[in-house]
């Protein structure tokens, strides 16, 4: 049947001219299903095993197949990153899913997105870029970002000022975690916003249309 409505996350489906990616994955982000384009031969995704989402019957027009009495779905294999936990307790209203460090949850977003296109993606989840306050919460996001291969966005910037950094969540930014030996955090105007280094696990400024994963944060 024709598509009439569609959920697809940030960059997808792709448009880049013969790519591969012509089958559609549901993944279930802050307990919405959202779509996501990917090469019909992988059977996984983010390390899980795919599974089918299965209609029986048909969807009456003009309903919303969420909600007819006349099938189920499946849902989709759990494709978030594992919470980790700590000796604090689980904050009451932290959505399923996050990650919890003391009174704050943690979500990280395993799509390649700019500075720019990773905020409002966060902020689509009622959160903002990830800001960072001591080694404690350093090594707290350390464990949580588990790629070694990919750098993550975090909520730093000094668009306004060359080599004054400030978080965009409006917290004081009195922590830095800079990688030493390359001027990282002065790397002039063309490096305005702050990413976490997953081989290096440290931070590096770099371009903001650059393409990350993101990791997000939002205080209960």
């Amino acid at each position: 049947e024709t598509v009439s409505e569609t959920f697809w996350i940030t960059n997808s489906p792709s448009a880049k001219p013969g790519n591969t990616l012509d089958c559609g994955i549901a993944n279930l982000r802050n307990n919405q299903l959202l779509w996501k384009d990917q090469d019909c031969g992988d059977l996984t995704a983010h390390g899980q095993t795919l599974a089918p989402i299965c209609q029986f019957g048909e969807v009456n027009p003009g309903t919303s197949s969420t909600s007819s009495p006349e099938h189920t779905t499946t849902p989709p294999p759990d494709t978030t990153t594992p919470p980790v936990t700590t000796t604090s307790s689980k904050p009451e209203g932290c959505p399923l899913s996050w990650s919890h460090y003391e009174d704050i949850c943690y979500w990280v977003i395993e799509t390649e997105l700019t500075w720019v296109d990773a905020r409002a993606e966060c902020q689509l989840l009622g959160a903002d870029l990830a800001s960072s306050h001591s080694y404690e919460q350093e090594s707290f996001l350390t464990a949580l970002y588990t790629s070694s291969a990919k750098n993550g966005w975090l909520g730093g910037t000094d668009f306004d000022e060359e080599g004054t950094w400030v978080w965009i969540d409006g917290t004081e930014f009195d922590f830095t975690y800079w990688f030493t030996g390359t001027n990282e955090g002065q790397g002039g105007g063309a490096q305005n916003c702050l990413a976490y280094s997953g081989y290096y696990n440290k931070w590096f400024d770099f371009g903001c249309f650059e393409q990350y994963w993101a990791i997000c944060s939002k205080a209960i």
